[in-house]
């Protein structure tokens, strides 16, 4: 199969431009507050090649000669150098919803808000569509603070405490639970199926035992007057959590959540397959099939890459809990 790609910078189609110049394209998916990027390398022999001015939108599909290309992104450029000889020019871009006001510092407080609520407000503030899981939307704050912190920031460290991702992706503003196979209306997402054959390598990585057996944190009972104690899992060792939240409902999340994210980081498994595959995403599922029998299931993605040197390929970085089995 012959790959194909396309790229149009500031609403103009210029891969017919660069078509007989590339050298390399590689677009990176990664799961949380790390940016989506994009790295492409052409060949600049002449000089002729017109290099993009920083913030131009660059929007980037991948596939096959004779199927339909898929979007990939849509990039910020942030940096463009050269080099030579051989003369080449390189183009650094960012995910174009990760720039802007969503990472500019931001104080206020949030009172007697839900999840659903919050994001939406944000959302709403810089332009993008709010996307909520259902099994979070309703989950209702009495007080947060938001402290010379951004908005993406914020976000992500209150999607922490409840073992999902906050990112904005497409045009949309989208927090979810992590590894559940559903999207945000709870519909089912079947894992991308990977056979042995499907790989031109891998690896896996299991640690000895758990960081941590069991992981406490306190929250303020004002009613009361004292600080109060929960626990999650049982045993040590134990892992403390340092902020103190408002209610036992909150704590009991946070809680449960470092530990879920402490087990899956036990085993990690990483592998290239030998073409592109279009259905990966950073935060998405995979099962696969023919590998040893304690690898094979399903696995929660952290990481994909597309690149295009010659061939076009995919390859990805997953975990899951070390005792997880094949469902």
């Amino acid at each position: 199969m012959t790959p194909a790609f396309r790229i149009i910078a500031a609403n103009t189609d210029v891969t017919a431009t660069i078509a007989d110049r590339m050298i390399s394209l590689s677009v990176t998916d990664e799961d949380g507050l790390s940016a989506d990027t994009l790295r492409l390398k052409v060949d600049d022999r002449d000089g002729r090649i017109a290099a993009p001015e920083t913030g131009v939108i660059l929007d980037v599909a991948l596939g096959h000669v004779g199927q339909p290309l898929v979007p990939v992104g849509r990039f910020a450029v942030d940096r463009v150098r050269g080099t030579g000889m051989p003369q080449t020019l390189t183009i650094d871009a960012t995910a174009a919803d990760m720039t802007g006001p969503l990472r500019a510092p931001r104080s206020r407080g949030w009172t007697d808000q839900t999840l659903g609520q919050i994001v939406e407000t944000i959302a709403g503030r810089v332009g993008l569509e709010p996307v909520v899981a259902a099994a979070l939307a309703g989950i209702r704050y009495p007080f947060l603070a938001q402290t010379a912190e951004s908005d993406l920031n914020f976000l992500t460290r209150i999607a922490r405490t409840l073992d999902a991702t906050a990112k904005p992706a497409a045009g949309r503003l989208v927090v979810m639970p992590r590894g559940t196979g559903r999207d945000a209306t709870g519909a089912a997402i079947p894992p991308v199926a990977i056979n042995r054959t499907d790989l031109s390598d891998w690896s896996w990585d299991r640690g000895a035992r758990k960081a941590y057996a069991s992981v406490t944190a306190e929250w303020g009972d004002i009613a009361g007057g004292q600080i109060v104690k929960v626990t999650v899992g049982s045993g040590e060792p134990i892992h403390r959590l340092r902020h103190v939240y408002a209610t036992a409902a909150d704590a009991q999340r946070a809680c449960a959540a470092e530990l879920a994210m402490a087990d899956r980081a036990r085993l990690t498994l990483g592998g290239t397959l030998h073409r592109f595959n279009g259905d990966l995403f950073a935060g998405g599922t995979i099962r696969t099939t023919g590998l040893r029998a304690e690898l094979n299931g399903d696995w929660l993605i952290r990481k994909v890459t597309h690149d295009l040197t010659g061939a076009l390929t995919t390859s990805f970085s997953a975990e899951r809990g070390a005792d997880q089995t094949a469902p």
